[in-house]
């Protein structure tokens, strides 16, 4: 994409997520500076309007934005404009928000470049006439190091990773309020209770089940994930279970759930040596299977920023209470 296709991403996907449980437009409002959009463009303008909007704790929506951009509509081509923005990612062939980092940091490049473009620009006209830049420089570490103040400025990207308190008063409100409905737990019961117990497994944490080969870890996963899955189902909560199956094919994996639920051994359905009335019970775990919150995503070529991407994506598109399961690590096709 062209850069300014870039920029029409990121505007898209803040007037689209005005309203977010993961604050995209927060996110992103105090991450990028409006000054690394083209100053040539329209963006730049729709972007501080959408700024000042965020940084004033209102809604950055249609409405909103246009109110903030006062007379500067018409300079960016009116309200119809920002409608426009809100179905570019639909023409883009995206849904949601995925890849929403990826297109912030491109803009806040091309930012960092065109101000390094302009740096270079202006000492290049210095060095046209080298004899007389020789003479005028008296002090020549001064002079090195404000040519790579001027780089610098403008052009680093040193943000601090600090939060204002409020900020996290914010958070916990919004957080006590989500447990309050019922939307927010610290245990995701997967029906072992000796797991249940330790507190496993947890929202927000990372868990690695490893052991020699064809000892039932896969299993032992699958049980965790229908468990949680089940859970999910029965009391109507939002959320899902992802599994990244990287050994074999997904329906493998059915066939041992429903293996699982049916009470029934695999090996004796691949050698076809179930009863007629146990094929039977077997078959009918398939109707509760597809109606549970499992969602599989077996591709060879994974990465580890693939899955981060989709466990963001997941995370977006079901609520609060995601479980991921990877299997098998390393097989990652990074480092």
């Amino acid at each position: 994409m062209l850069v300014s296709e870039y920029e029409k991403a990121v505007l898209s996907v803040i007037l689209r997520n005005a309203v977010s449980r993961e604050r995209i437009p927060q996110r992103i409002c105090f991450e990028l500076d409006f000054d690394k959009f083209d100053p040539k463009g329209p963006h730049g303008i729709i972007y501080r309007a959408i700024q000042n909007t965020v940084f004033d704790k209102q809604t950055p929506n249609i409405p909103t934005v246009a109110a903030r951009l006062g007379n500067d509509i018409d300079r960016i081509g009116g309200e119809e404009y920002l409608q426009s923005l809100l179905s570019f990612l639909s023409i883009m062939g995206v849904s949601g928000s995925e890849g929403f980092e990826t297109w912030v940091q491109v803009v806040d490049n091309a930012g960092r470049l065109r101000q390094l473009g302009l740096v270079i620009d202006s000492y290049a006209q210095m060095y046209d006439d080298f004899q007389r830049l020789v003479n005028e420089v008296k002090d020549v570490d001064e002079f090195i190091a404000n040519v790579l103040s001027e780089i610098n400025k403008g052009v680093g990207c040193l943000k601090s990773s600090y939060t204002h308190i409020s900020e996290v008063g914010h958070e916990e409100r919004l957080r006590l309020e989500k447990e309050r409905q019922g939307l927010s737990v610290d245990l995701i019961p997967t029906g072992w209770p000796s797991l249940e117990r330790y507190h496993i497994p947890r929202p927000s944490t990372y868990g690695v089940i490893s052991g020699l080969s064809s000892i039932g870890k896969t299993q032992f996963a699958l049980q965790i994930a229908l468990g949680a899955a089940l859970y999910l189902k029965h009391n109507n909560l939002p959320g899902c279970i992802g599994i990244n199956e990287l050994e074999s094919k997904a329906w493998r994996l059915h066939r041992r759930m429903a293996c699982c639920l049916a009470g029934v051994d695999s090996d004796e359905l691949t050698s076809s040596t179930l009863s007629k009335d146990t094929f039977k019970r077997y078959l009918d775990t398939f109707d509760i299977i597809d109606e549970l919150p499992i969602y599989f995503d077996d591709n060879p070529s994974m990465n580890s920023t693939k899955l981060v991407w989709n466990a963001t994506a997941m995370h977006l598109e079901h609520g609060p209470r995601i479980l991921g399961i990877a299997d098998y690590i390393e097989l990652f096709a990074d480092e």
